[in-house]
């Protein structure tokens, strides 16, 4: 659903997308879906010769999405594009946001970009605050769950604190929440009860940086 997603919206905005290669989760030889990529790049710029001849780069694509169902996958991906010689910007979804798998694979992925639900800068007191607390009670970092947990119960607490004292009020209250900004994420609720706001993250010489927020 993702990958349709990409797709229409890049040519809604006037992008040519090229190729489109599906593989299953958990798979390490994705030599089928890069060749099917290199035939297809080829083809665009009417260039002759063998998509198995690795020795010709690829550079008539600007951009490759891959949304992977787990971090685990990264490597994978990575290594294989070079591999493949597919000269071209990677891009993600949300399950790329993992500095320890990016940093494994920094000389195959410096700049790439990719999507997030949430972006916390190492200057941000507030959560500093908050790891602090949360390593001391429970002796461990937090994950991302633990975080939106939190962001949450804090939701809730507020609505409740505001006069929503029953069941009815407090679902009431929760529907008219439309921004609430989350110590994980900023939470927007506007659009079909999905949050709509999301973080656009470029993986740079090591550190994850934030590229814009988009709703």
């Amino acid at each position: 659903s993702m990958t349709e997603g990409f797709i229409a919206e890049a040519k809604r905005l006037g992008a040519q997308v090229i190729d489109v290669e599906y593989f299953a989760r958990g798979t390490s030889d994705l030599r089928e879906q890069f060749l099917g990529l290199r035939t297809a790049a080829l083809g665009v710029r009417g260039q002759k010769g063998s998509a198995a001849n690795l020795d010709a780069p690829v550079t008539a694509i600007q951009g490759v999405y891959v949304p992977i169902a787990d971090a685990e996958e990264i490597g994978v991906i990575a290594s294989q594009m070079r591999y493949f010689n597919v000269r071209a910007r990677m891009l993600g979804s949300n399950e790329w946001n993992n500095h320890e798998q990016l940093d494994a694979q920094r000389r195959y992925l410096n700049d790439m970009v990719f999507t997030s639900d949430a972006y916390i800068s190492r200057d941000d007191t507030a959560y500093a605050s908050f790891l602090r607390d949360y390593r001391m009670q429970t002796k461990k970092d937090p994950d991302r769950y633990s975080c939106l947990g939190y962001d949450v119960m804090n939701i809730v607490l507020s609505r409740i604190a505001s006069g929503a004292t029953t069941r009815a009020d407090l679902t009431a209250a929760l529907r008219a929440v439309e921004e609430y900004p989350g110590l994980y994420s900023k939470i927007t609720w506007t659009h079909g009860r999905v949050n709509s706001d999301v973080q656009i993250l470029q993986y740079h010489n090591g550190e994850i940086q934030r590229v814009s927020a988009h709703q």
